[in-house]
């Protein structure tokens, strides 16, 4: 038994030290396809901006997830991405955090650095859907835990912060010398005050892949699916190029093989893509026809953009594929010979990228300084020394290190243990630095506000020690978490300008309408919001996507009032909520809801420690910021992304908390032109989705109560609650109908004068408004859901069931918010108004907003020519918008419902219409 014992241990470091060479080969190889991208390509800066990063999934999982894939753990899945040239010992936890560590700097430089800022990161489709789906899967996860682990963690970690605290006074010199470097100690006090640990226990890793997932949007201005690539490129990149761009639509949507419809794609290329697809499936494993599939579109893409300076690359952290494309690619018989000159021999090296392609830029360029030269070159000569064995007489070629990967046992034999140990010292030396730097970035700020914070507490340590009564250790703790904090949300505002480079330059604002965020007197931080609603907005060309950068950045004007400050919180602010804005705008309700916690965490520690400024009335009087608008948004965000009640639930507080501080900023005497409107119009779209939740629910698990009355009950109550608010705001009482005149957010209207001939020319803005600047989007949005309650009512009674339900809405009522959506989204002249209104008028409307303007039209019967006038039209537009559709995750079900229920709709009389809608 010892003597079986013995003997695995043997043949397991014989299996290490194997794989060491292996991957010592691997990554000779990948500098190998450098080279010759080099030669073939051009010099780097030209290839970076000319070419399209398409990642795999796992690149994606290991910038959010690099427990999962930096160490080397068969048992947990962990595939060893951070193990290059070392491996780490099973219950070695520094060794692993080293290989988490490095497998986080390779994806990190994979997914921001390598990557031209103003070419959008994108997935192949299904690839995006499966991410999408584990991730949704995770958020559900953490939602439905118990609030306990957290408070767990949080106990801890104030124990932590307390101790190490303790430690930095009793080690704190006498004298008030100030340190050139951070302490140790201080490092690990920052790094405990940043939530955001690098390495979480089992019970944190949920939320840290969450908030990975959210940083790297924010970094990355979202990721996209190919299928998007050539339409969101645009005219940023030649019309051959956008033509090559369209072979990714022959795999829309499907990730285990391709759809029927592959008009995409020449004669030609349909056999090559055979040709490619049955060489592969015998190269590949079982169950990766994904991966096969992404490589032919991959030579298809970079077939077409032969001439045009262009390439499309796969990065991928799977070994395996990698070298199944080297191993097997070249050999592919029965390609047409045009498109693969030039292209097949050397196509896995030009076209496909390993994750490790990057070490000597992410990994060892930071080494430069110590070891007195070029650190990169000098690895490479290093590298090239220890795998002498597999090189020709004067050069490595992509053949020989085939082989070497193969059967490095067979090419390398002599004092193997000894010189692979010798090459793991050699290279965890070499590491070190760009580990150092990593693990400094993750405490959250930059090394300047570091030495500075560094240097106050240690200077108020020596003070306190001459004091006869000096404050606690809680007191001084809690002061310098407050300083740390602070300077980590400037740090984080500085960084999200990545962010906004690359959510503007993929075209990723401008989707809808973000939510009604009101912010009186400031006039950078309204400009963004207004722009961002307009329909001529900041996506229309690039001369307006600049303008957002640079709006963006004068937001600091905004903070600075009669008295000048240091206190950045109110600019921090006002950042995370114009970014939230931003992202909400183009649909990533995930990555606005984090920007509006950011807010609100600020809003939160002030209320212990000090209150935020907000501006000096004219009497003298100081008001503070209460946070109104980051409960806002954050109630309309946690709303779009809710799957379970308990994120309903939370949707419902934090719309309660914004009341609650509007009320606050009435009593101090600010938010006075503000209403409640925009928040009982919110109130309205909650009851609507829990709604819409619980109906996709219950038929899922087949109950007899399937159309949830009492749910609908709450939508029918909010609705006419709304409709009373309306006739309070008004001085005349009439209630929400074309006879009104209004009071709304921030504007007072006329009532609307007469349509003519000479509207327009004799219409003055700025003497009377049709409808408010401010507040259009609530009304808009009300307006949406009045449809929506409308077509829930027509739907029950249709049905059968509710038939007696007392209708919230009057025809009048309907017909009007049919006119706001027709006017506000350009459709005026159906309805509203003999001519488009003005574009000052215009907003954004998303294609769920048009479906219901279109719902609208068909429930009243207004439209002279309706895009939904039978029932192949009504096929027809939900076939074509149905991706568009969908942003909750109970749309299939509600889009499912209303194309049915317009169908029938579409089969009836106006008058037959109408008796579903009113009792």
């Amino acid at each position: 038994m010892l003597w079986e014992a013995g003997r695995s241990t043997m043949e397991k470091n014989l299996d290490l030290n194997l794989k060491i060479l292996r991957n010592a080969a691997f990554l000779r190889r990948e500098f190998v396809g450098l080279e010759i991208t080099r030669a073939t390509d051009g010099g780097i800066f030209d290839r970076r901006k000319k070419t399209i990063f398409i990642y795999d999934t796992d690149v994606i999982v290991t910038y959010c997830e690099p427990w999962k894939k930096g160490p080397l753990s068969p048992e947990a899945g962990g595939e060893g991405y951070g193990e290059i040239l070392s491996v780490s010992s099973d219950g070695n936890k520094s060794e692993r955090e080293r290989a988490m560590d490095v497998a986080a700097i390779l994806a990190e430089r994979a997914l921001l650095s390598m990557r031209d800022r103003n070419i959008p990161a994108f997935l192949f489709d299904g690839h995006l859907d499966e991410t999408n789906k584990v991730y949704a899967e995770i958020g559900r996860r953490v939602s439905e835990r118990s609030d306990r682990p957290q408070l767990d963690f949080e106990e801890e970690r104030n124990r932590r912060l307390r101790q190490l605290f303790a430690m930095i006074n009793y080690r704190a010199p006498s004298s008030k010398q100030t340190p050139t470097q951070l302490s140790p100690l201080v490092k690990e006090l920052f790094a405990t005050m940043n939530a955001a640990t690098r390495y979480p226990g089992e019970q944190e890793k949920d939320e840290a892949a969450l908030r990975n997932l959210f940083e790297l949007r924010v970094k990355t201005g979202n990721i996209y699916p190919t299928s998007k690539a050539a339409v969101m490129l645009g005219d940023k990149v030649p019309e051959a190029v956008r033509d090559a761009l369209c072979v990714f639509s022959a795999a829309k949507g499907n990730p285990e093989g391709f759809t029927d419809k592959l008009e995409y794609l020449t004669d030609v290329e349909r056999q090559d893509l055979y040709t490619i697809t049955q060489h592969l499936s015998r190269s590949f494993r079982a169950g990766q026809e994904a991966d096969w599939n992404a490589i032919s579109l991959v030579y298809l893409a970079n077939a077409r953009l032969k001439t045009t300076g262009w390439r499309v690359v796969l990065m991928t952290g799977t070994t395996s594929l990698v070298n199944a494309c080297h191993g097997h690619f070249a050999a592919i018989k029965g390609l047409d010979p045009k498109r693969a000159e030039g292209l097949q021999k050397n196509f896995a090296s030009r076209f496909i990228r390993h994750l490790w392609s990057g070490t000597t830029d992410a990994l060892l360029e930071p080494a430069s300084d110590n070891l007195g030269g070029n650190a990169p070159d000098r690895f490479i000569n290093w590298l090239d020394g220890f795998i002498a064995d597999c090189s020709n007489a004067d050069r490595f070629e992509v053949e020989r290190l085939d082989e070497f990967i193969s059967d490095p046992k067979r090419m390398f034999k002599d004092n193997l243990e000894r010189r692979v140990g010798d090459a793991s010292n050699h290279w965890k030396s070499l590491i070190e630095d760009a580990l150092r730097n990593y693990r400094f970035r993750q405490i959250g700020i930059d090394s300047e506000a570091a030495l500075k914070l560094q240097s106050k507490i240690l200077y108020r340590i020596s003070m306190a020690r001459g004091l006869s009564s000096p404050p606690s250790f809680s007191e001084m703790l809690r002061e310098h978490q407050e300083e740390y904090e602070r300077e980590r949300d400037l740090t984080y505002t500085k960084l999200s300008d990545i962010g906004i480079e690359s959510i503007l330059s993929s075209r990723g604002i401008g989707l809808r309408n973000p939510p009604d965020l009101a912010f009186e007197s400031l006039k950078r931080t309204n400009k963004i919001f207004k722009t961002l609603c307009s329909m001529n907005g900041y996506s229309d060309h690039n001369t307006r996507l600049r303008e957002f950068a640079d709006d963006y950045q004068e937001i600091w004007r905004d903070t600075r009032d009669e008295k000048e400050t240091d206190d950045p919180r109110k600019e921090c602010y006002l950042r995370f909520l114009a970014l939230g804005a931003a992202f909400a705008s183009g649909n990533l309700w995930g990555v606005a809801l984090s920007q509006g916690e950011r807010a609100l965490a600020i809003v939160r520690r002030s209320k212990s420690r000090g209150a935020i400024p907000d501006k000096i009335c004219q009497d003298g009087r100081v008001t503070h910021i209460s946070g109104r608008e980051a409960y806002f948004l954050c109630a309309t965000a946690q709303r779009a992304v809710a799957r379970t009640q308990k994120e309903f639930d939370r949707s419902f507080r934090h719309l309660k908390d914004a009341e609650r501080c509007l009320e606050e900023d009435w009593k101090s005497g600010s938010a006075l032109s503000t209403s409640r409107l925009r928040l009982k119009g919110e109130h309205l779209a909650l009851q609507l989705s829990r709604y819409y939740d619980a109906r996709k629910r219950a038929e899922k698990e087949g109950r007899e109560d399937c159309y949830c009355d009492d749910q609908v009950a709450d939508v029918f109550s909010s609705a006419k609650d709304l409709l009373e608010y309306f006739k309070h705001i008004e001085s005349n009482g009439t209630g929400f109908g074309k006879d009104g005149k209004y009071y709304f957010p921030r504007c007072k209207l006329a009532k609307r004068p007469p349509v003519s001939e000479k509207f327009f020319d004799e219409w003055q803005p700025k003497e009377i408004m049709l409808y408010p600047s401010y507040g259009k989007v609530s009304l808009l949005h009300i307006s949406t859901n009045f449809v929506q309650v409308a077509a829930i009512r027509s739907y029950r009674a249709y049905m059968g069931h509710g038939s007696t339900d007392e209708s919230p809405l009057t025809y009048e009522n309907l017909r009007f918010a049919v006119e706001l959506m027709s006017y506000f989204t350009g459709k005026a002249d159906k309805i509203l108004l003999d001519k488009v209104p003005p574009p000052e008028h215009l907003l954004r409307a998303s294609p769920l907003v048009l479906l219901y303007r279109e719902t609208g039209a068909l429930l009243i019967d207004s439209d002279a020519d309706p895009i939904m006038k039978n029932r192949d039209g009504v096929d027809r537009y939900f076939e074509e918008h149905k991706k568009d559709f969908k942003v909750a995750d109970y749309d299939d079900w509600r889009l499912r419902a209303l194309r049915t229920h317009c169908e029938r709709l579409v089969t009836m009389s106006a008058d037959e219409r109408r008796q579903f809608l009113y009792v």
